[in-house]
């Protein structure tokens, strides 16, 4: 059996970047939980984490750094499909055509000017990993900043205003199962991941109030289908309070492989629980405390020794169980600092 490689530097290689190995170290043993295959290792896992997941999965698990493996998080053998599809600018405009937005496409220094006016704005740039190369922004630290953005304008940036975000939610079109779920986030104030929240009962339903949301979906689905891309992706939307209420962004970003609302969905089928949710704190483990944190009832443990952060899944009959979970396995865990707990 082939070993399966978890290249989640996937944006990063199709724009010709060296391998971020200590990146994929930090999430590549979630492979280990939801399928079968040997994992191509970036770091060493030692035989007692290697039973731990075998004895919690119910089956044998193995790590190698022999073979060829086969890239399992992103395909980038047709790398300028996949850069079409990674785009935030081409995903801009294809939503711009269909949804009124108050993003815009920059690719010149003279346009970022135009469009950057008085207030906060938020600058994504175009390639890049999901939740990475943003930059807040004013009129007034535009010129200090020049230098550093018009590095990114030959490839454009998307810019649009700093919008009060309440909710952050998903759609991933599942290709093994020919349809989209939907989920929610949890994103920290430097639009990083740490969460994901799937609820069994609402998961095959297009979130309330998002309009014609679910009908845009199908429509691209069908366009990316039609591009040649038949595998996942994941589109990352938004709601956010204006002056008038509660208003919903339909996509932030698309990405066009796994997404960890992917591997939320596959722990999940395990046991089918009302309520789920995979997330991370920024927590090292040593050895000492990553036995003690492994026998924690609230939640299983995911993460190896020594790994960036401490990842956890929590499994209960409500979101209010779910919750109270959380609150508890955070409270037991060693060093998180008090933000990092509610």
């Amino acid at each position: 059996m082939k070993p399966i490689i978890v290249n989640v530097d996937f944006e990063e290689m199709l724009q010709g970047r060296p391998a971020r190995l200590s990146l994929r170290a930090s999430v590549e043993f979630l492979a280990l939980w939801v399928q079968e295959r040997p994992l191509f290792a970036s770091r060493p896992y030692s035989e007692t984490y290697l039973k731990y997941v075998s004895v919690k999965k119910g089956k044998s698990v193995s790590a190698t750094t022999q073979g060829e493996p086969d890239e399992w998080w992103g395909e980038t053998v047709h790398t300028e499909l996949m850069k079409k599809l990674s785009s935030k600018t081409e995903f801009q405009t294809w939503w711009q055509a269909r949804w009124p937005l108050e993003a815009h496409n920059c690719f010149s220094w003279k346009d970022l000017e135009a469009i950057v006016q008085d207030g906060q704005w938020l600058i994504k740039k175009s390639d890049g990993m999901s939740g990475r190369g943003h930059q807040k922004i004013t009129r007034e630290e535009l010129p200090s900043l020049r230098a550093r953005l018009e590095m990114t304008l030959n490839l454009g940036v998307v810019v649009e205003p700093l919008y009060e975000r309440t909710r952050d939610v998903s759609a991933l079109w599942l290709s093994e199962e020919n349809r989209f779920i939907y989920y929610a986030n949890l994103i920290d104030e430097r639009f990083q991941w740490r969460g994901t929240i799937l609820n069994r009962d609402s998961m095959s339903e297009v979130p309330a109030t998002t309009q014609s949301w679910g009908e845009h979906l199908v429509e691209l689905q069908t366009y990316v289908s039609g591009l040649g891309y038949h595998g996942p992706f994941s589109v990352d939307a938004f709601f956010y309070q204006s002056g008038t209420g509660e208003k919903f962004h339909p996509g932030s970003e698309m990405n066009p492989r796994k997404t960890m609302g992917w591997v939320t969905y596959h722990l999940w089928k395990k046991n089918k629980m009302a309520s789920a949710s995979l997330a991370l704190v920024p927590l090292v483990l040593n050895e000492e405390s990553w036995l003690q944190v492994s026998q924690l009832a609230e939640a299983q443990l995911l993460s190896p020794v020594n790994c960036p952060f401490t990842w956890y899944w929590l499994e209960a009959d409500s979101m209010t169980e779910l919750e109270m979970k959380r609150a508890a396995f955070l409270t037991k865990l060693p060093g998180v600092p008090v933000r990092d707990r509610a």
